[in-house]
């Protein structure tokens, strides 16, 4: 909840929604949060500049990550934006500094295979582009750049951003894993203690500074899409004018993680 701090220097409305409340107890006189759920139909009234998404692999079907795109779509103003942030659903070594029999090396696959089961797969990451054109967006922007896990890198920024991304695993492995292993584990569900002592050579692996470990992030600040050239479109086939198509700049950008 970091760029929460930072709402402020918006001149926007900022409104932030889940499906829980989230542990806050101070929010800017612009920021508005909401519980709901964004595979229901949407309700807000006034259309929106700029919707971001991030981190959400596997909380949705397939079906309901379409028609949550489409409703993105149905809901931004003429010139609105996309902005969408997810990771690959695996760890990378920098260099091969990890072990032969490094747990790093089996958690994702293990993972994947429990989401799978679910009905809620883990490639939203390999999907986004692919999703996005379906709903009927436009102008697509892909950036892909690397996450480290732990302060192993030499650029200072990625440096900093591999601190967060450890401390995020370090909080959120629970969560993340707990369900999944415990419903879904392979080859027969796993039980909560099981969980825990893999969790433990899991972080150990992870707080290892020697193993230079990252993810993949597509889109750390710009993946957009616009859906403003088929309102050009229709205005210019009903009018028989030719307009000149100016691109426009969002409103609101609210970045990544960074």
């Amino acid at each position: 909840m970091r760029w929460l701090s930072q709402a402020t220097d918006l001149p926007a409305t900022v409104r932030g929604v889940d499906l829980f409340p989230p542990p806050v107890s101070w929010l800017p006189p612009n920021c508005i949060l909401e519980v709901d759920d964004v595979t229901k139909e949407w309700t807000w009234q006034q259309p929106f500049d700029l919707v971001h998404m991030r981190l959400l692999d596997a909380a949705f079907t397939p079906e309901e990550n379409e028609e949550v795109l489409y409703q993105c779509y149905r809901s931004l103003r003429p010139g609105g934006w996309v902005e969408l942030l997810e990771l690959t659903a695996d760890f990378q070594s920098e260099d091969n500094s990890w072990s032969q029999d490094c747990p790093l090396k089996g958690f994702m696959p293990l993972m994947k295979s429990a989401a799978a089961k679910t009905g809620r797969p883990l490639h939203l990451y390999q999907r986004c582009a692919e999703l996005v054109k379906s709903a009927g967006f436009l102008d697509i922007h892909e950036e892909v750049k690397k996450w480290p896990i732990g302060p192993w890198a030499r650029d200072e920024q990625l440096k900093e951003a591999g601190s967060l991304n450890l401390e995020h695993w370090m909080v959120g492995a629970e969560g993340y894993v707990m369900y999944l292993l415990t419903k879904f584990g392979d080859p027969t569900p796993w039980s909560h203690d099981e969980v825990q002592v893999y969790l433990a050579h899991i972080r150990k692996e992870l707080k290892d500074h020697n193993n230079h470990i990252y993810h993949r992030v597509l889109s750390l600040m710009k993946l957009f899409f616009r859906r403003l050239k088929e309102r050009i479109d229709c205005l210019q086939s009903r009018l028989g004018w030719k307009i000149k198509l100016e691109i426009l700049r969002p409103r609101v950008l609210i970045h990544g993680i960074i």
